[in-house]
């Protein structure tokens, strides 16, 4: 059993088990998903690479968990599944944020020249240049308005790294049917932003 399947199992475990407790299975679930989130937070923050230079993986990673902390509030994650798309969801969303202050027009990271290594900057050819925090910032705002399945499906496979057999197995559905759903993901994000590729 990998650690991610044993991650969710234990979860399952603690929702199922703490159903009347929920503040105190919450707690229980964070700790228990800290790993898990932290080489989540750190395989995300690849997508912004001019952001690593502002901003520390560690950072990000608090400032995430904080918001999902306070989003366990108004939100009841039935399963850990659900868990795991709500906390993929607020990193997601850190990092936008993270990105939008660090590009306003008097910021540090829109006056200041960098120079990357064109291999840090994924999903893009060397020469079409690299992508503008900006442009990051609207592709995953864009992740966030796909339908609930292609998006789970992109979530699994792009951000957390499962190969499609690995994410078929978490959804309980067949491998087909993941490499249609991310197909569809890339398909819609192709159409709601055409100036970027889909990532493959």
């Amino acid at each position: 059993m990998d650690s991610n399947s044993g991650t969710t199992q234990q979860i399952d475990v603690i929702l199922a088990a703490e159903r009347q407790r929920p503040a105190a299975a919450y707690d229980l679930i964070i700790e228990s998903a800290l790993e898990r989130l932290q080489r989540q937070t750190k395989a995300m923050m690849r997508s912004y690479p001019r952001l690593a230079r502002w901003e520390q993986t560690d950072d990000v990673f608090q400032e995430a968990v904080i918001r999902l902390y306070k989003s366990l509030k108004k939100v009841k994650p039935e399963s850990a599944r659900h868990f795991f798309n709500l906390a993929t969801m607020q990193i997601r969303r850190t990092l936008i944020d993270l990105a939008r202050h660090h590009l306003g027009p008097m910021a540090e990271a829109a006056n200041h020249e960098s120079h990357f290594a064109l291999a840090e900057l994924p999903r893009q050819d060397a020469d079409e240049g690299p992508l503008s925090l900006a442009q990051w910032a609207e592709f995953h705002e864009a992740i966030d308005k796909l339908p609930e399945e292609p998006r789970e499906t992109f979530s699994l496979v792009w951000y957390g790294g499962m190969t499609h057999a690995d994410a078929a197995q978490l959804l309980g559905v067949s491998t087909k049917t993941i490499q249609r759903r991310f197909l569809h993901a890339r398909l819609l994000l192709a159409e709601m932003m055409p100036d970027i590729a889909p990532p493959t």
